[in-house]
């Protein structure tokens, strides 16, 4: 399902040899040559009552020389550039819509989602790709989630304010290609599943990742994946 695609880019995790802790963390180093990489699994939605984070987190970021990203979130031109891509990739010409694109019955689910970012008229311009996006976010927001508080934002921005290097591992081009990928016809077929999920599901799903996530359990995240995909 696309929505769960999208949910996984909001949970990236990266296995590594754990770092030796107080208790489990998403969190690893790795050592080689007298260099020193932390590697954090990320969340891109957060909650203010997150922070400050674990203090070994904390501690590692403070000391980094650099920081590494997907894209870096707090660069306006990076933002604006990745809107642009989205809404050039996300979007139909002026003599298509959504709703000639998808059954009337997940047009008017679509509809019904509590809480889209997007008005209808704007939603009949989107390709399936971008909509399930806002079926996305609207399942963050009901869930209490907030995107500025993504634990990945939060460091990059603190990263900026304390002029810490800042490299991109991808760029605005291959991040909007993850989400809107060049097959219409799955696409439109996975916002349809997306969408005959009920939101309680949904929920559920992602409180059970993110505690998952909280708990630095990876086999119980791996666990919730297996199981939503079978």
């Amino acid at each position: 399902m696309k929505i769960r695609t999208i949910l996984a880019v909001l949970l990236i995790v990266v296995p590594l040899t754990a770092t030796a802790s107080d208790g489990p963390l998403f969190f690893w180093q790795a050592e080689k040559s007298g260099a020193t990489i932390h590697l954090l699994g990320s969340i891109h939605a957060g909650k203010e009552s997150w922070y400050p984070l674990d203090d070994r987190i904390e501690q590692a970021f403070a000391a980094a020389d650099t920081v590494a990203c997907e894209i870096n979130l707090a660069d306006q031109a990076v933002l604006m550039k990745s809107a642009a891509l989205a809404m050039q990739e996300g979007m139909y010409p002026a003599d298509e819509k959504l709703s000639d694109h998808v059954s009337a019955e997940t047009w008017q689910k679509l509809l019904a989602v509590e809480g889209l970012p997007a008005p209808a008229s704007m939603l009949e311009r989107m390709r399936p790709g971008l909509a399930a996006t806002m079926v996305a976010q609207a399942m963050l927001q009901q869930a209490g989630f907030d995107l500025q508080q993504g634990v990945d934002i939060t460091l990059l921005q603190r990263a900026t304010a304390a002029e810490q290097p800042i490299v991109s591992l991808e760029t605005p081009e291959q991040q909007v290609a993850l989400i809107f990928g060049p097959d219409a016809v799955i696409d439109e077929l996975l916002l349809a599943e997306a969408l005959d999920e009920s939101p309680e599901t949904m929920l559920a799903m992602l409180d059970e990742l993110v505690a998952a996530w909280q708990a630095g359990d990876p086999e119980a995240m791996d666990a919730v994946y297996r199981a939503e995909w079978h």
